[in-house]
């Protein structure tokens, strides 16, 4: 099938109907990758299994408390409630504002798609970088970002756990403006909210998993707090947030492994200075 007849299928089964598929479709996708690849990361953060996926672990030495995770997991929770919620529906009144198509027509070629997603991306760099940086201002980092940082060893729920503030102004503002720049029609929207989405919670994973996109950089953010503030590395190597992170075995790890062996069996530095660390 096209993904024009897959979309005539959901929009149909929506009623046709742009709120239901501007705002519950998009929770649904939203809140459906978010439960889905958790409970797979999650699986292994408090049951420590399979070890064959495990060994992957970046910070193999921080052991998760499960008190810890379940708190997270609440804030995270909260934070789609009562912030993604409201904000998709505020975001629909905005899309239907500027324009945006939902239904049949207007969905894009692949030339379209492929350079609003750029498009989408850069602005997302741009957009999570500065307010990220605002964040770690000392008079902001107190109030607001310290609780991002409670976890210097990352999982996957903590992509979200965050002060409601900074999850507005910081997660999902720049997340979900991207689209309603560039009048993207919402069957890109959401194909960016699936590829942001798994991105992040890759990033906050703390697993080095074979063939997919290194976290390494935000997992060294993580662990030193002031390096690897954006999400791409184009702006961090601008303004030289990434120097420290560059004099790492972690940098050089920073890459996609084409290989079964762990990560921090090829580069064992960077994991000697942690355990140095914690002794």
């Amino acid at each position: 099938m096209t993904v024009s007849a897959v979309w005539g299928v959901l929009y149909r089964f929506c009623n046709e109907d742009d709120f239901v598929i501007g705002v519950c479709g998009s929770l649904i996708v939203i809140i459906s990758l978010f439960v889905i690849i958790n409970l797979f990361y999650a699986v292994m953060d408090l049951t420590g299994k399979p070890a064959f996926l495990t060994k992957y672990r970046i910070q193999d030495d921080q052991p998760i408390d499960p008190e810890k995770y379940k708190a997270a997991l609440i804030r995270a929770v909260l934070n789609i409630a009562f912030c993604n919620v409201p904000l998709t529906i505020l975001h629909y009144h905005l899309a239907v504002w500027r324009g945006v198509q939902f239904g049949y027509d207007g969905i894009p070629d692949l030339f379209t798609a492929v350079w609003q997603l750029i498009v989408i991306l850069l602005f997302e760099e741009f957009g999570f970088y500065y307010s990220h940086r605002l964040f770690h201002h000392p008079l902001m980092y107190k109030h607001f970002h310290k609780t991002h940082h409670e976890w210097t060893a990352p999982v996957g729920v903590v992509s979200v756990y965050a002060h409601p503030l900074e999850h507005v102004l910081s997660n999902s503002i720049p997340l979900m403006a991207g689209p309603l720049i560039v009048k993207a029609h919402l069957s890109v929207a959401w194909l960016w909210y699936a590829i942001a989405i798994v991105n992040t919670l890759n990033d906050h994973s703390g697993y080095h998993m074979p063939f997919l996109l290194s976290p390494e950089a935000h997992d060294f953010h993580h662990l030193k707090f002031n390096n690897n503030f954006g999400v791409l590395g184009i702006l961090d190597h601008l303004h030289g947030t990434n120097t420290a992170f560059k004099k790492t075995a972690a940098y050089k790890r920073h890459r996609i492994m084409l290989s079964f062996t762990p990560a921090n069996q090829l580069f064992t530095e960077y994991e000697e200075s942690l355990r140095e660390k914690n002794n």
